[in-house]
């Protein structure tokens, strides 16, 4: 589709030049110049290796890349029965393991990896200019056009009350949509398909200066979904824990009632006895009562314990160390892109 919309833009460009004396020459050799370098982009985006590993090769990446031992644990490859180097991933598309897998580009039938990542990058920037030149061609075809035919000096003119206004933006649109069909969709599609691949090659300039692949954002959003329902599932748990200890402390509190109805119905039954017969039985509730505070007490402080250790989740801190432990600071990740650490060895 993309090699497609090329010839097409192209032709209606050169068809209508002869018309236009606007558009200076320059432009005739810049779009050609363009063009070369976008095409030499995507041949080697398309046939680059994104750093397949072999035999031969695996041991070296391992050294390259190490094991984090957190979410790259060292793993043999199902399909290629070899020993998995981190941030690599097997392609299914391909059928091969590449070294620090980003993901498979549909548009460029090739896996982004190690050593092709920064031909993508070309690819993409080579793109973004190329599309924004196009919708600037686009623009200066339209405005020309509008001027030939006079279309900004057309006005509103009232009989009745000699009232005159300028034309409005929608009929601008109208009459380029009418007269220049052509160029003003074109204008349209390229400067959406500019913004899309924009927005594009932002977040991929980001995820290079972070030092993390798109497999591996994929791979830490599905882990901070799981961590968050966690937590929820925590705070659940405590809510529901809160409400059992509400009830323990309901019936303890029923219990004690009971037992002083029971020490004062014992009490006037005993009037008659001597009073170290009290003394040792008050004694004794009293060290039941206390007995029974003192075991509250320690459930409490266990059920407090496992509140806190469900809270400090250490899976989550864990989390924030794998996004910064392949991280070397900007310009480091940036050289590692362009110059690949498995060339240079």
């Amino acid at each position: 589709m993309n090699l497609i919309i090329h010839p097409i833009f192209i032709r209606q460009f050169y068809l209508e030049l002869p018309n236009i004396s606007t558009i200076n020459k320059q432009h005739y050799y810049l779009l050609l110049i363009l063009l070369v370098c976008y095409l030499i982009a995507f041949v080697c985006a398309s046939f680059s290796s994104p750093g397949i590993i072999t035999k031969n090769n695996y041991m070296k990446y391992i050294k390259i890349y190490p094991n984090e031992n957190q979410i790259y644990l060292p793993t043999v490859c199902s399909t290629c029965k070899l020993k998995q180097p981190a941030r690599s991933n097997h392609c299914t598309f391909t059928n091969k393991c590449i070294a620090k897998y980003d993901h498979y580009c549909s548009w460029l039938m090739n896996p982004i990896g190690e050593r092709n990542l920064r031909f993508f990058i070309f690819h993409l920037f080579v793109m973004l200019v190329l599309y924004c030149y196009y919708s600037f061609l686009c623009a200066i075809i339209l405005v020309f056009k509008l001027k030939m035919n006079g279309v900004f000096d057309f006005v509103y003119y009232n009989n009745k009350s000699d009232y005159t206004k300028d034309i409005g933006i929608s009929l601008i649109f109208s009459f380029l949509d009418g007269e220049c069909k052509t160029f003003f969709n074109f204008a349209i599609f390229f400067t959406l398909l500019s913004l899309i691949t924009f927005a594009l090659f932002a977040n991929h300039c980001l995820k290079i200066i972070q030092n993390i692949t798109t497999h591996e954002n994929f791979i830490f959003i599905q882990l901070k979904t799981d961590l968050e329902k966690n937590n929820i599932n925590n705070v659940k748990n405590n809510d529901h824990d809160q409400k059992i200890m509400k009830k323990k402390k309901n019936n303890n509190k029923k219990k004690k009632k009971k037992l002083r109805k029971k020490n004062v119905s014992i009490y006037k039954n005993t009037n008659n006895q001597s009073d170290d017969s009290q003394f040792t039985k008050k004694s004794q509730t009293t060290s039941t009562t206390s007995k029974s505070i003192m075991t509250r007490k320690k459930k409490k402080k266990h059920i407090q314990i496992n509140f806190k250790n469900g809270i400090q989740n250490k899976e989550q801190i864990d989390l924030q160390k794998c996004k910064k432990f392949y991280n070397k600071g900007w310009l480091k990740n940036l050289i590692q892109v362009f110059f690949p650490p498995s060339i240079n060895n």
